[in-house]
C-alpha cells in the first residue's frame, strides 16, 4: 500500500477531514490533499507529526520507495498536458492556414454567389459537375457606333464559379473566348469553359449580325461531331472547338482570348 492510500486511511479511520488533521499537524488543507493524491511527501517534521497524532511508527507510513512514485505520477501528468498542447498547437496552425487562404485568395468566396462578384451573381444560368455559370446583362443600345444607356438588355460576359476546400472561387485560365465569323463577317463570341473532362461551351450570337436563318438551332457540329445545343447556345465537347458548323453553314473561330 502507498503512503497516500495509508494516509487516508488512517485519517478515515478517525473520522476526521483533511482540514482537521492540517490544523492538528500545523500544515495547510492543500499540503495533505497533495499527500493522499500521491503528489507529494511530507518533510521530515510533518512526518513526525503525523506519526505523534496517529500514534504510528515512521516505517508503517512509508512506502519502499515513495520518491519513484511521485516521480512516475508526475511524468503522467507532463505526458497527459504535452499531448493537449500538442492538439491544441496543431488546431490553431490549421485555423491560421485556412484564414491565410481565405485572405491570400483573391477571387474567394464562401458562396458561389460572392465568388461570382456583384455584377454576375444574381443570373445563374447553368449548374453543373464542375461549375456554377453566371452571366452579366447590359442595357444599352449600339446606335451609329455608340453606345446609348437604357434601351434594352443582351448579355454581354460569363463567370463560371468553381468548388473550393473552402468556398468557391474564380480562376481566369478556366474559361476562354473567341470571335466567331461567317463568310459575311463576325457574328458572335464562344465561350469555352474547361471543366475535369470536357467543355462547357456557350455560343453567344450578336443577334443584329448573325444570320436571320441561324439564329436557332438545336444541333450544332464541332470539329466534324454534332452535338446537341440547350438554351439555344450551350453545348459540351470533350475538346475545345476549333471549328464549328451549323447546318450547312461554316462558322470560322478566331484566336484564343481570355477575360
Amino acid at each position: 500500500m502507498e503512503f497516500r492510500e495509508k494516509l487516508k486511511k488512517l485519517r478515515n479511520e478517525k473520522k476526521i477531514s483533511q482540514q482537521a488533521l492540517a490544523d492538528a499537524i500545523f500544515v495547510s488543507r492543500s499540503a495533505v490533499a497533495k499527500w493522499e493524491s500521491g503528489l507529494g511527501m511530507p518533510c521530515d517534521e510533518s512526518m513526525r507529526a503525523l506519526e505523534g497524532f496517529f500514534g504510528v511508527e515512521c516505517d508503517s507510513l512509508l512506502t519502499d520507495k515513495p520518491d519513484e512514485v511521485i516521480v512516475k505520477k508526475n511524468i503522467r501528468m507532463r505526458k497527459t498536458v504535452a499531448v493537449f498542447g500538442a492538439a491544441a498547437s496543431a488546431l490553431i496552425i490549421i485555423l491560421s492556414i485556412l484564414l491565410a487562404i481565405s485572405v491570400l485568395c483573391k477571387s474567394y468566396g464562401l458562396t458561389s454567389k460572392m465568388a461570382a462578384g456583384d455584377v454576375f451573381y444574381d443570373n445563374l444560368c447553368l449548374h453543373n459537375e464542375d461549375y456554377d455559370i453566371y452571366y452579366s446583362t447590359m442595357d444599352i443600345l449600339w446606335s451609329e457606333g455608340e453606345y446609348e444607356p437604357g434601351e434594352g438588355k443582351y448579355i454581354s460576359g460569363f463567370r463560371p464559379v468553381r468548388k473550393l476546400f473552402i468556398g468557391y472561387g474564380v480562376f481566369e485560365e478556366d474559361y476562354a473566348y473567341r470571335n466567331v465569323y461567317s463568310d459575311e463577317g463576325y457574328v458572335g463570341i464562344l465561350y469555352s469553359i474547361r471543366g475535369k473532362d470536357r467543355y462547357y461551351n456557350i455560343l453567344m450570337k450578336k443577334t443584329n449580325v448573325f444570320p436571320a436563318d441561324l439564329l436557332v438551332f438545336d444541333r450544332i457540329t464541332a470539329d466534324g461531331c454534332e452535338y446537341e445545343v440547350q438554351l439555344n447556345s450551350y453545348f459540351i465537347t470533350e475538346e475545345r472547338p476549333q471549328a464549328l458548323a451549323v447546318g450547312e453553314t461554316a462558322l470560322r473561330i478566331g484566336p484564343l482570348e481570355y477575360r
